[in-house]
């Protein structure tokens, strides 16, 4: 039987993936759109922007969930409040949230995670080496009474993964009041990426907050309750929902083309592994084959860091960028060190098969008048070769 204690917020967007599986349900959930000021499709009766003069709904983009999270914040109603995912939540029966709350817990967490490396380590694996220095500044700046800790709590391996939880509501409006400024200061000072998945910094350094707040309070005494997550599965993209002929190297060639400008990189990858199965004599697609193979596998290695040094002319692609960057390099590197008909054709063609045609005009079309030797120095200072 549901009581009046707690409101689960689910959150949920009109982009959200299609399930493979049932959702969850609880008699205390209660679902909100994030992401409502970017659209004009609402899917629940709550969202995080139609009247509410605070709103941050047109920066879903960058901070995801977190949207919701501050409208939350602003609307607290009930002693305990809930932070779930439509396809993300803890392993908690409805009599068993009723038991936490009977029990006094302060917060309810999602069972830490272990990384492969420190989470501050991690975090500059994964995402920008520059944005994580640029948050611990912030940190310092606004909460310098916490530097010491989060230094602590960040060279460990262990995190409360993906903003989800239970707080008692002073704690959860306590929370929001602290990280969202530093959040909001990150999103200030560091640029907005291309990439699907660079995009979202400001909801990454909100769950580094979130860890760092649990940590907290767990030092201060207050009951904190970890349980595991249930990550609901999406349906599996696969080339043949493209409704492509895989035989057929134009229309491969051209979807993949397409999903590269959306960024939806790993799917471009996939679609051109399944088509090389099916068109093993076709050159292009074994070049591009190489090609994509090279940035995914050099991807796992190499940080998405390249935009930190390309000139700001040279940044209109970098979905592409980030995952074949290190590539090209060594094809701009074997031009400039051969001059020769061979090596400019295959740089040509690796602009043409990879779009690059976009960042490299963008420096280029400048170079009217220029000797080569002038043409040369910038491609080298673009590309850091």
């Amino acid at each position: 039987m549901k009581d009046n204690r707690l409101k689960m917020y689910v959150i949920c967007s009109h982009v959200d993936k299609i399930l493979s599986e049932d959702q969850i349900s609880s008699v205390y959930d209660v679902p909100i759109q994030a992401g409502a000021a970017r659209t004009d499709k609402r899917i629940c009766a709550i969202n995080d922007h139609d009247g509410f003069p605070e709103s941050i709904s047109e920066r879903n983009h960058r901070y995801s969930e977190g949207t919701a999270m501050w409208w939350i914040a602003r609307h607290l109603d009930t002693p305990y409040v809930g932070i779930a995912h439509y396809r993300r939540r803890l392993k908690l029966s409805d009599e068993e949230l009723a038991e936490c709350m009977d029990a006094g817990i302060d917060i309810v967490t999602s069972q830490e995670l272990e990384l492969s490396a420190s989470i501050a380590e991690n975090y500059g694996q994964t995402l920008f080496p520059s944005d994580w220095r640029l948050f611990m500044e912030i940190l310092r700046e606004y909460a310098p009474e916490d530097e010491a800790f989060a230094k602590e709590v960040y060279a460990s391996a262990w995190i409360h993964p993906c903003n989800v939880g239970v707080y008692r509501a002073e704690w959860y409006r306590e929370f929001c009041e602290w990280a969202f400024p530093m959040t909001e200061a990150f999103c200030r000072r560091s640029a907005e990426k291309a990439d699907r998945y660079q995009v979202r910094d400001a909801g990454f350094i909100l769950e580094r907050l979130t860890h760092l707040y649990v940590m907290k309070k767990r030092r201060q005494g207050l009951g904190i309750l970890e349980v595991p997550i249930t990550n609901l599965k999406s349906v599996n993209w696969t080339p043949e929902s493209e409704g492509i002929d895989l035989t057929d190297p134009l229309q491969v060639y051209e979807t993949s083309d397409r999903l590269y400008r959306e960024r939806w990189i790993g799917r471009a990858c996939t679609l051109i592994l399944e088509a090389r199965k099916k068109n093993a004599l076709d050159e292009r697609l074994a070049l591009l084959d190489a090609i994509l193979g090279l940035g995914q596998v050099e991807r796992a290695y190499l940080p998405m860091t390249m935009h930190e040094y390309l000139p700001a002319e040279l940044r209109s692609d970098l979905g592409v960028l980030s995952h074949t960057y290190e590539s090209f390099r060594k094809v701009v590197r074997l031009y400039l060190e051969k001059k020769n008909e061979e090596a400019a054709t295959l740089l040509r063609g690796y602009v043409q098969l990879t779009r690059f045609s976009q960042v490299v005009a963008a420096g280029i079309c400048t170079l009217d008048g220029r000797s080569q030797e002038e043409k040369d120095d910038l491609i080298r200072a673009a590309y850091g070769v």
